[in-house]
């Protein structure tokens, strides 16, 4: 049990240290993994009130990028 506990603390650390080498400010893989949104995706909606003709915005931008992540993925 402990020998497992101190084998992935060592991966985490290991991985922490290969995201922070990176010369170009790392790949999207390292961002998506140390994104906040990633681990607690409350933390990044928003919910507050909108502006006039914001929420419109907002949901066909959604849309959009919905659309967008689909055709990459391949559906």
């Amino acid at each position: 049990m402990l020998k497992k506990t101190l084998l992935r603390g060592g991966l985490i650390v290991g991985l922490l240290a290969l995201a922070g080498c990176s010369a170009t400010g790392g790949s999207s893989l390292t961002k998506r993994l140390f994104s906040e949104c990633t681990w607690d995706r409350a933390s990044c909606m928003y919910d507050g009130p909108y502006d006039a003709g914001e929420e419109a915005y907002a949901e066909r931008e959604a849309a959009r990028l919905n659309k967008s992540q689909s055709r990459k993925v391949g559906r």
